[in-house]
């Protein structure tokens, strides 16, 4: 079973989405952290929006098992997730 938060920035959507992953012994997976992830590469390679399959390519190189918060909620890469993301 999958389920899906949806909802605006900072609204609590992985607060409550660990919550009910842990009452029913789900796995949590935070795509924000994806996106994040991808755009802080962005960054990194001096890769803007317009560069979409250079973005894919880093996409495609994120691994699930290699995610972590660290680093990635500081406000450079705030500023860049929506139009990385899009």
């Amino acid at each position: 079973m999958i389920i899906a938060i949806d909802g605006t920035s900072a609204s609590g959507k992985s607060t409550v989405a660990k919550i009910i992953s842990e009452r029913l012994s789900f796995e949590f997976l935070n795509t924000g952290i994806i996106y994040r992830k991808i755009t802080m590469a962005c960054l990194k390679n001096k890769i803007d929006h317009s560069q979409i399959d250079q973005i894919t390519k880093i996409a495609k190189t994120i691994k699930i098992e290699d995610l972590s918060e660290e680093n990635l909620h500081i406000e450079e890469i705030s500023k860049k997730i929506s139009s990385i993301s899009k």
